[in-house]
């Protein structure tokens, strides 16, 4: 049985880069890092038989999406600035 493939005409539309989404992500995104170094902090801290083993991974994750927050904010509040 063959699956029907629908074919979609996309017609050339222009995006639009706002600048106060970028800058928003950038705030969030720096607010975001600084809580989750504070809490990599704390949990070292309280947690000394656990340095590296238990719960610094889901730390690690949320700086890797903070730095992507903060990449695409970057990325978006620059490309918005008059040359």
């Amino acid at each position: 049985m063959r699956l029907p493939i629908h074919r979609v005409a996309v017609a050339s539309a222009r995006v639009i880069l706002s600048p106060r989404l970028g800058i928003g992500l950038l705030i969030f995104g720096s607010l975001y890092l600084g809580a989750m170094v504070i809490r990599y902090v704390i949990r070292m801290s309280l947690y000394l038989e656990e340095r590296w083993t238990g719960g610094s991974i889901p730390i690690f994750f949320h700086w890797i999406l903070a730095s992507f927050m903060l990449l695409v904010g970057q990325y978006r509040w620059s490309r918005t600035r008059p040359s």
